[in-house]
C-alpha cells in the first residue's frame, strides 16, 4: 500500500506537466477584405477548406464586417489563424455575427462545426457570388494579408 502511494504521489505531477502544453493547432495570423467588383462585401462568410484534405489541415473561417474585412479562426475553440498550407477559399452572403459564431465555434468541430461542408448548394438567387467562384491560396508562416477579389 505504501509502494502504491509513493508511485502515485511521483506519477501525479507528471499529469499536470503534460496536460499544460499550448491547445490546438499552431495557426499563422490571417486577415484581408473581400470585394465583389471592387466593392467591400459585407456579412459575409469567407471559408478556407484544405485544398488537399488529409487531415494535417484543418478548415478555417471567418465572417466579414461592413467594411468587407474578416479574420479567420480554427477549430473548436476558435483559435485565431489559419494554419500553414495551401486552401480553396469559398465566400457566401448573408452571414450574421450569431450564425458565424454558431457555425464557426461550436462544439460540433472543426471551423465550420456541424455544417455539412461536403455539397456546395450554390450561390442563393440575386447573389452577388457566382455559384462556382472559389480561389486558391497558400497561408504562409508570419502575417498573412489575403484579399479575396469576386469579379
Amino acid at each position: 500500500m505504501l509502494r502504491l502511494c509513493t508511485y502515485l504521489c511521483l506519477a501525479t505531477p507528471l499529469f499536470f506537466v503534460i496536460g499544460c502544453g499550448p491547445s490546438g493547432p499552431t495557426t499563422q495570423p490571417v486577415s484581408g477584405t473581400v470585394t465583389v467588383g471592387g466593392t467591400p462585401l459585407a456579412n459575409a462568410s469567407v471559408t478556407f477548406t484544405p485544398k488537399t484534405p488529409d487531415g494535417t489541415l484543418e478548415t478555417a473561417g471567418g465572417t466579414t464586417d461592413d467594411s468587407g474585412k474578416y479574420t479567420l479562426y480554427t477549430g473548436v475553440q476558435g483559435k485565431p489563424g489559419a494554419m500553414a498550407g495551401v486552401y480553396v477559399v469559398k465566400v457566401a452572403e448573408g452571414m450574421d455575427e450569431a450564425a458565424s459564431e454558431a457555425g464557426y465555434m461550436s462544439d460540433e468541430g472543426g471551423a465550420q462545426g456541424g455544417a455539412d461542408t461536403s455539397a456546395d448548394p450554390g450561390a442563393p438567387a440575386g447573389s452577388k457570388i457566382p455559384a462556382d467562384f472559389s480561389v486558391e491560396v497558400e497561408v504562409k508562416s508570419g502575417n498573412n494579408t489575403i484579399n479575396v477579389e469576386i469579379p
